[in-house]
């Protein structure tokens, strides 16, 4: 097997649509009843947050729906392809480590790079601020302990036969 493929759940991504279609709704509502707040310019300015970082969510959801994110697992690595982003490609070499990195009720598959392979975008030193050098977004079908024992045997695959 050359390849395999993950891709998102599309239930999942209906759950995180719908729960930010709701959010940008209670943000439409904030603003119709501000006048009956005692705060009614921060009822405004709250509405339209809502709306804003909730309707862009909504988008999100919607447009994983219809293109679900896809893991893509070769001998060489791993692409991370997402709707309206780049795709994220990882070479097995590049990786030091993969763990499952928790915090609070959060638990995603997360690396580190080798010493002078990680890349210095912003992103990258963000998760580094937090422990791991990259991680997998939630929302695959499996978990993240059956997505690491699955990204550990195609990193073991990677290594050239003695």
């Amino acid at each position: 097997m050359d390849e395999a493929v993950i891709a998102e759940s599309r239930g999942k991504a209906a759950l995180l649509a719908l729960g930010a279609v709701a959010f940008a709704a209670l943000g439409v509502w904030l603003i119709r009843n501000a006048a009956r707040t005692s705060c009614p310019v921060e009822a405004i300015l709250a509405g339209i947050a809502s709306i804003g970082f909730f309707g862009w969510c909504g988008v999100i959801g919607i447009a994983t729906i219809i293109r679900p994110n896809r893991l893509v697992l070769s001998r060489e690595g791993f692409v991370l392809d997402r709707p309206f982003r780049q795709p994220r490609r990882v070479a097995w070499d590049d990786i030091e480590s993969l763990f499952v990195w928790s915090y609070r009720r959060t638990r995603l598959v997360g690396y580190r790079f080798r010493e002078g392979r990680a890349p210095t975008d912003v992103l990258t030193r963000l998760n580094q601020s937090l422990g791991l050098d990259g991680g997998l977004p939630n929302g695959w079908p499996l978990g993240p302990d059956e997505l690491l024992a699955l990204l550990n045997s195609w990193k073991a695959r990677s290594r050239p036969e003695a």
